[in-house]
């Protein structure tokens, strides 16, 4: 229902309530005892905001950015226990370098290591606050900025090139053509993985116990395998222990050889901008999502919360999300607020990655927009040239 919730519209400024009279229900017009009355939408601006945009109508979902901070999902307690090394030695006998050899072939197997040991909440927040769905962008006091892909090539290693992750079918076919194959990769009935999906999908127990049968064969681990990491890395939802992966049609054996030809860079900046759109609403009580490309993105730019040492593993061309050391919280959300209200652009290191980044990943200078199954986001570099030099 969370998700559900999240989605709602907040455009909407009053809402029309009908008061019951007895036992609170309405009768006719406001009820017996009553009568309807119209209740102004507190979490939409509707006037002058104190460090913000003047005129509401603007952007109208533009609300306070006055709002506790939330929870943020992250799946890293289960990509510490679920790594080939410990997937390996619970198996035994078994040799999987075969497994590795074709994983890495993906170009998705970097990915297991692609996530930050802990996340800084307030900090994560305090930048969600800014975000504007409308543009994709971020609001500063000295102009907008956003995440491009060559951000997310960089942090994650993850390709920006290549075909659309989209949906074959509608929902409903897509949905019945997912328990199908999941029921097929995970060697479970059909009965069983459609019950499941209503509850959220299977849970990672059950995904991890098939994976670790030894009659399992190789390529069907690595289906397996690949379901958890990009559900744990590139789109962590709000399903907590479950996972529904509408992306399984890319996975099927038959295809399975083809699926480090696809843009998986540009479907997970999609969701993260669908993510923050969501989260930014006054209605969501957290942030989905691949948080580890957003906090990794702010220590890129923002010298401030930038930790102080790097990692002694990190290694010139490895994924960045691996450079650093994660400090502990930057601070309180209202301490960051504060930060971040009264900076700069001379704060900003516009170019982290050199001035001509657009040369070697061209494609980050794209316009128009992405795409994450049916979710669809525009991308509009024009608005952020600074951080294409």
């Amino acid at each position: 229902m969370e998700e559900e919730e999240d989605a709602m519209d907040p455009v909407h400024e009053t809402e029309v309530v009908a008061r019951g009279g007895r036992g609170g229900r309405g009768r006719g017009r406001g009820g017996r005892g009553g009568r309807a009355h119209t209740r102004v939408n507190p979490d939409v601006l509707d006037g002058p905001f104190p460090g913000g945009q003047r005129d509401p109508s603007l952007i109208p979902s533009f609300k306070s950015h006055e709002r506790p901070v939330g929870r943020v999902e992250s799946r890293i307690n289960s990509l510490n226990h679920f790594n080939y090394e410990k997937i390996a030695a619970a198996l035994e006998d078994i040799d999987v370098s075969a497994d590795k050899h074709f994983l890495r072939m993906t170009g998705l197997y970097p990915l297991a290591r692609c996530y930050l040991p802990r996340l800084d909440a307030p900090l994560l927040f305090a930048f969600v606050e800014r975000w504007q769905p409308e543009t994709n962008n971020i609001h500063m006091p000295w102009g907008e900025m956003t995440i491009p892909l060559h951000d997310v090539q960089m942090i994650l290693g993850a390709n920006v090139e290549g075909r659309v992750v989209a949906p074959r079918y509608d929902e409903v076919i897509e949905r019945t053509n997912c328990v199908y194959l999941l029921s097929e990769v995970l060697n479970l009935d059909v009965e069983e993985i459609d019950e499941s999906w209503k509850h959220g999908g299977p849970t990672w127990r059950m995904i991890q116990r098939h994976l670790l049968m030894s009659d399992t064969p190789m390529r069907r681990r690595v289906q397996i395998y690949l379901v958890f990491l990009l559900r744990s890395i590139l789109f962590p939802d709000k399903t907590c222990d479950r996972v529904k992966p509408w992306y399984t049609h890319v996975l099927e054996d038959s295809v399975l050889d083809q699926v480090g030809t696809y843009s998986w860079g540009s479907a997970c900046l999609a969701n993260i901008y669908r993510e923050l759109g969501i989260c930014s609403r006054a209605e969501s009580r957290s942030l989905a999502g691949c948080t580890t490309l957003l906090q990794c993105w702010i220590y890129e730019y923002f010298l401030r919360f930038q930790p102080p040492e790097e990692s002694e593993r990190y290694h010139e061309f490895q994924p960045r999300c691996k450079r650093w050391n994660v400090p502990p919280k930057a601070g309180t959300l209202e301490h960051i607020r504060g930060l971040l209200d009264n900076m700069t652009a001379d704060d900003v290191e516009w170019l982290p990655y050199g001035r001509d980044i657009y040369e070697s990943i061209p494609r980050t200078l794209y316009h128009g927009t992405i795409q994450y199954m049916w979710v669809v986001e525009t991308y509009m570099p024009d608005r952020c040239v600074r951080q294409f030099g």
